[in-house]
């Protein structure tokens, strides 16, 4: 309950309330209203019945977050572009973002541009000096409220040293499984890329008692290399991809477990006969 004799402070001098039918502009985009709230039920001639500093928007109900922190390309040659990006989320107003970047002989800071429309940041710019860079970001909102994101790397160097990038493994096999070439395969694919030349790619595959590489068949004018054969032996394989270029960069991919269970076909034409059930009761008697 209002009383009309007592004065009644709704701002601090510098900001005020939030008030949901506030109509008003914020032409400076501080997140405060240009123009007074006048307090609804109250005199609207001055003293203390207005709020002279209305908020824009409600108190933080958000927490300001900086996610998303990318570098375009990771490795990048001197004299070409280096793109920093993230994403700045808040529930008020975002007010400042930028990006603080440790060369290998100085520190300095830049204030990212916006993309309109969005949350996104970014800072785009070329370096002569090679070396690891370090940079994070920094950013704050208009009720003062501020964030760092961790730290974060990319380097500047004429010579290539960005390894393949292997993507996509998989395995496509016979049905059923079989140790017969006849019957029996096992097609390995991948998209292996890089940002100069993919030389070789292997596919390894190793058993308890030995490891095999094969090399992998590029399909042209792709990124996709594949590699078909037939594991003549049963138990449990692991496989990896690996891959080198043409600066000898190389990678592997993760271990990828494959079984491969005995054959029962005993006269090898794909199906199951009463012979490959007698087999298979023996087994597991």
């Amino acid at each position: 309950m209002f009383q009309c004799d007592v004065p009644n402070a709704w701002d601090d001098g510098t900001e005020g309330n939030y008030w949901g039918d506030y109509k008003g502009a914020d032409n400076n985009n501080d997140g405060i209203g240009d123009t007074s709230y006048y307090i609804p039920g109250m005199p609207s001639g001055g003293g203390n019945n207005k709020d002279r500093f209305p908020l824009m928007f409600p108190w933080d109900e958000i927490p300001l977050a900086i996610t998303d922190v990318d570098v375009i390309p990771f490795v990048q040659k001197p004299g070409e572009p280096v793109n920093i990006t993230c994403t700045v989320v808040c529930s008020i107003l975002v007010d400042t973002v930028t990006a603080s970047i440790t060369t290998p002989s100085s520190t300095n800071e830049f204030v990212m541009s916006n993309i309109p429309g969005t949350d996104d940041y970014y800072y785009n710019t070329t370096y002569a000096e090679e070396g690891t860079y370090d940079y994070f970001i920094w950013a704050n909102d208009t009720s003062e409220n501020e964030v760092t994101s961790d730290v974060y790397q990319f380097i500047i160097s004429e010579k290539d040293i960005e390894p393949p990038v292997i993507s996509d493994v998989a395995m496509l096999t016979s049905d059923p499984l079989d140790t017969d070439p006849l019957f029996g395969w096992e097609n390995v694919t991948c998209i292996v890329t890089d940002n100069v030349a993919v030389a070789t790619v292997k596919l390894v595959m190793a058993s308890d008692t030995a490891t095999v590489e094969y090399v992998m068949v590029n399909i042209p004018e792709t990124d996709t290399y594949y590699c078909n054969t037939t594991f003549i032996q049963c138990g449990v394989y692991n496989y990896s991809i690996w891959a080198d270029d043409v600066s000898l960069n190389n990678a592997t991919s993760l271990l990828v477990v494959f079984e491969l269970p005995p054959n029962w076909d005993v006269n090898v034409d794909g199906r199951g006969h009463l012979q490959d059930f007698v087999l298979v009761a023996k087994h597991y008697n």
